[in-house]
């Protein structure tokens, strides 16, 4: 009951009351695993990784085969900016069940700020291969072929989740970005227009617009979208 009660005020976001629920638990029974695990997530809340961690790692001593407490410490780490011991939490949770969506979204993160394109790639097409398909995992597939300059294959992912979802502003800049690297100037534009219109930050568009205008080598026009930029705000690429 108090475990529940716990859970409750967690999903509430009442974190610092449901720790009260958590603790009060762990009084009456030390190795409690539910509460041992809520307080990690309630401290995760609170945005207090150390604690959550601490917490964490004191349940892998009572059991260090649960793949959701590795990932969950994963995850911190990640955010702790800990990357090669996130990644090694990461795989130690896939090794115990190969297709967790979010070990799988965390470890292609992880691979991605640590410049391993082609390793990221592998997670994140595990992933929306899956019967967990997410939009994240296809924008950061799209994402990294993008940066490594498969656009075609990018333009594909960012269409699938244009298709589900046509107002996704970030889909729309991909889209739009790998047209330009692509240097079809014309299209790259309307997509763009497009990303604005669905609440992409217009001063970033316009200036990319003015990019395309000059690729196309049309001043005139490159001049006035760089004008709309500046005019909302300073924006040195403006």
């Amino acid at each position: 009951a108090l475990v529940g009660l716990g859970n409750l005020k967690c999903k509430m976001k009442h974190f610092e009351e449901s720790l009260r629920y958590y603790q009060r638990c762990l009084e009456l029974e030390s190795a409690n695993l539910y509460a041992l695990s809520g307080i990690g997530d309630a401290y995760r809340g609170l945005k207090d990784m150390d604690r959550a961690l601490d917490v964490w790692f004191k349940y892998l001593s009572f059991d260090s085969k649960d793949y959701k407490i590795l990932t969950r410490i994963g995850d911190a780490l990640r955010k702790k900016e800990d990357l090669p011991n996130s990644k090694k939490y990461y795989v130690a949770a896939l090794d115990l069940h190969p297709n967790d969506p979010f070990a799988l979204m965390g470890l292609g993160a992880v691979c991605e700020k640590l410049g391993n394109d082609t390793e990221a790639l592998l997670y994140f097409e595990k992933l929306f291969n899956s019967s967990n398909y997410s939009v994240f995992a296809v924008t950061s597939a799209a994402n990294v072929y993008r940066k490594t300059g498969a656009y075609g294959k990018a333009i594909e992912l960012y269409e699938a989740i244009l298709d589900k979802d046509p107002k996704n502003s970030h889909a729309w800049n991909g889209k739009a970005d790998c047209l330009r690297g692509m240097k079809d100037y014309r299209d790259a534009i309307n997509a763009w227009e497009k990303a604005i219109q669905c609440g992409m930050n217009r001063i970033s568009a316009m200036t990319r617009i003015g990019d395309c205008y000059m690729g196309l080598n049309d001043l005139e026009n490159a001049e006035i979208s760089y004008q709309k930029a500046v005019g909302t705000g300073n924006d040195k690429y403006a």
